[in-house]
């Protein structure tokens, strides 16, 4: 049996369009609660001294389980919006009132997650360990080739808790622990399904991306990087992204061998290329398609939530009558 995601994703789209206040609206007040509040409180000085280290450690920790919290609230407006409950700004904040358990969810399935990918790291350790000679000789073949394995390994193991929010919104009584149990049984035998509707959101998500390059190539551009790049042999360009690797990282006794030139653009690059304008230039590029895509994908998976509970559960097959 398979889920029809043509129709799951008109649905998501209809149920968006149907909403009060409007899914936008809602969006980007749950951006502005988010990220808005983390930037804010990372921008506030600090007080001096031995209490730096201790302060940003507790505002870290404070920050993480906040976003936590406002991360189900978002599922449960998006589950609100699919089952037409007309759900507000409101319900941004529902999670606050069960803090503890949605906290203590989100630990567990990161324990999971850990435990069952430790084994793999682990191998892929011992792996680069005795392959090391093909490492240097062919290194970006060797990375090409694990990294979509461990990538599908733990995606896999992600899709087993994916509609543990939604189970602990329908039954918050229940607890953490029977939501994880209970979304183990519900993905199994459909992770394949969840995984082919995430998935066909890839383009969008590309171009999301590219608008977020092209922010970044638009603050680059200002600073006088591609001129300064024109300056540089045709010769080293190949040569630029390994080498701003090695710059970023200072490996010792390698400062010296970079030109005058390379220095200024690896410089330029990250001062400017991935500092805060650039940042803040990739939201405003990425905000009108981000305050669509995302609802649509949280309110389509709140879509597959429900089609999967409405399920009948296989039954032991029936004995034959006497």
């Amino acid at each position: 049996m398979e889920i029809d995601r043509k129709e799951l994703k008109r649905r998501a789209r209809a149920d968006m369009g149907a909403a009060q206040p409007p899914f936008w609206a809602v969006l980007l007040a749950y951006l502005l609660l988010t990220t808005g509040v983390s930037d804010l409180l990372y921008l506030v000085p600090l007080p001096g001294g031995d209490a730096i280290p201790t302060t940003s450690i507790f505002l870290s920790v404070l920050i993480s389980l906040y976003l936590c919290v406002m991360s189900f609230g978002l599922d449960l407006w998006s589950l609100w919006t699919t089952r037409h409950l007309d759900p507000g700004v409101n319900a941004l904040f529902q999670g606050f009132s069960i803090a503890g358990r949605v906290i203590w969810l989100n630990i567990c399935v990161a324990l999971q997650i850990t435990v069952r990918l430790f084994p793999a790291v682990i191998a892929l350790v011992l792996f680069y360990f005795l392959l090391s000679p093909l490492l240097l000789s062919a290194p970006v073949a060797l990375i090409c080739c694990t990294i979509p394995v461990m990538f599908a390994l733990y995606y896999n193991i992600v899709l087993r808790y994916a509609l543990a929010p939604y189970l602990l919104a329908d039954r918050p009584d229940d607890g953490a622990g029977l939501a994880i149990r209970r979304s183990m049984e519900l993905m199994r035998g459909w992770k394949w399904e969840l995984f082919k509707l995430d998935f066909s959101f890839i383009g969008w998500l590309i171009l999301l991306e590219v608008l977020r390059l092209l922010a970044s190539c638009a603050a680059l551009a200002g600073s006088g990087f591609f001129a300064l790049l024109t300056q540089l042999p045709a010769a080293d360009l190949p040569r630029l992204i390994p080498g701003y690797v090695v710059w970023l990282n200072d490996f010792s006794g390698t400062l010296g061998s970079f030109s005058d030139t390379q220095v200024q653009l690896f410089t330029l690059f990250s001062q400017v290329g991935e500092g805060t304008f650039a940042s803040l230039l990739g939201d405003l590029f990425s905000l009108p398609l981000l305050l669509w895509l995302t609802p649509y994908r949280k309110v389509a998976r709140a879509a597959f939530y429900d089609a999967r509970q409405a399920m009948p559960e296989p039954n032991t097959q029936d004995l034959p009558p006497l």
